[in-house]
């Protein structure tokens, strides 16, 4: 069964201007940009993608979404330090047991919100969190 999760941006604080810096998926799904919402389609469950941000104030922001068990999930990383820290050597610890990523999967959570050491607040919500065609919200502010 096929997913696709519409990423809406709402930037909040104008001075911040978030800005996509990396785009990453797993096998079988793929990332696409349509009316200024990133696009992730997935051909089955147990698969996902990650959005990394640049923020104006010099932070990184790295937000999960994926499906697991047929069922919606969500994550935020701040403190993203670009170094040593991106989307690719993020993204494969959401399947590596015993990783702080891993159990996000498995809490499979609609929503969920970090507030970062700068004191920005990024925040994930699904406003579509069931069947097929998900809608999930990012602000940061």
């Amino acid at each position: 069964m096929a997913y696709v999760i519409t990423a809406r941006l709402f930037q909040c604080n104008p001075t911040l201007c978030a800005t996509l810096v990396e785009q990453t998926c797993q096998v079988n799904a793929s990332w696409a940009e349509c009316k200024g919402a990133y696009v992730l389609s997935m051909t089955g469950s147990g698969t996902s993608g990650t959005l990394r941000f640049n923020l104006a104030n010099g932070e990184y922001i790295l937000v999960g979404l994926g499906v697991h068990n047929y069922k919606r999930w969500c994550d935020v990383k701040t403190a993203v330090d670009p170094s040593n820290s991106t989307g690719m050597t993020i993204h494969p610890k959401y399947y590596q047991e015993g990783t702080d990523e891993n159990a996000m999967i498995w809490k499979q959570l609609a929503q969920y919100s970090v507030k970062s050491a700068k004191g920005t607040t990024c925040s994930v919500s699904y406003s579509v969190a069931d069947g097929n065609n998900l809608v999930a919200d990012i602000v940061i502010q």
